[in-house]
């Protein structure tokens, strides 16, 4: 017994400290995390606000209906609105600001500088309504 407990002190005595060690929290790894979160978020956001801007101009200059969808089905051999101002959305999305506004302003018949007009209010109407539902953008800070 005593053998025994001779050996166990020994390999006491050689065993690294690391069991001692204090817990390490690594702030760099925490920020690249926090940033990644964030950019997602901001991203996300940004989406939404461009994607609900375009939907709410293609409504304002009548291009189709201001729902994504229409409520009933439209008649046979009639265009579906809904379906209207979804590809149009999908067309516009790619393209920046500048040629959506060239691009809608052909469609509609509209001078460039008439659609132009509408685009700011129907950016803060779509951020207005994003934050109405997702919330505010802005970024969290660690407290």
């Amino acid at each position: 017994m005593a053998r025994l407990l001779a050996r166990f002190r020994r390999l006491e005595r050689r065993r690294p400290a690391a069991h001692k060690a204090m817990m390490v929290w690594d702030l760099g790894k925490a920020m690249r995390r926090k940033e990644e979160f964030e950019s997602a978020r901001l991203i996300d956001f940004a989406f939404r606000q461009r994607a609900r801007a375009l939907r709410l101009l293609i409504g304002a200059l009548g291009l189709g209906g201001t729902e994504p969808a229409a409520p009933e089905p439209a008649a046979p051999g009639q265009p579906d609105p809904g379906a209207t101002v979804i590809a149009l959305a999908a067309e516009l999305a790619v393209l920046p600001d500048a040629l959506v506004v060239e691009r809608l302003a052909e469609l509609s018949g509209l001078d460039r500088d008439a659609v132009a007009a509408h685009l700011p209010a129907c950016m803060a109407e779509a951020r207005r309504q994003v934050i109405a539902e997702r919330g505010d953008p802005s970024p969290i800070r660690l407290g």
